[in-house]
């Protein structure tokens, strides 16, 4: 194995399977964050539940705006 592989293998097992469930609750978190507006680094090493929590968080701050720009 050289070192140029290293960082490949490192890099699939980041992105392993994660269950549906998982990734449900990683956007719901985002998306607790997001409209509170409350930004965090996502709390996930897992690039797939980064992802999601990130895009939680997207949706929560878009709804939050919507709300604010309701009022």
């Amino acid at each position: 194995m050289t070192k140029k592989e290293a960082p490949d293998q490192s890099d699939t097992s980041e992105m392993g399977e994660c269950s549906l469930d998982d990734l449900t609750n990683a956007y719901q978190q985002g998306y607790q964050a997001g409209i509170r507006t409350i930004f965090n680094l996502p709390p996930y090493q897992h690039k797939r539940l980064a992802a999601a929590w990130l895009a939680g968080f997207d949706d929560g701050l878009h709804q939050y705006e919507l709300s604010i720009s309701a009022a």
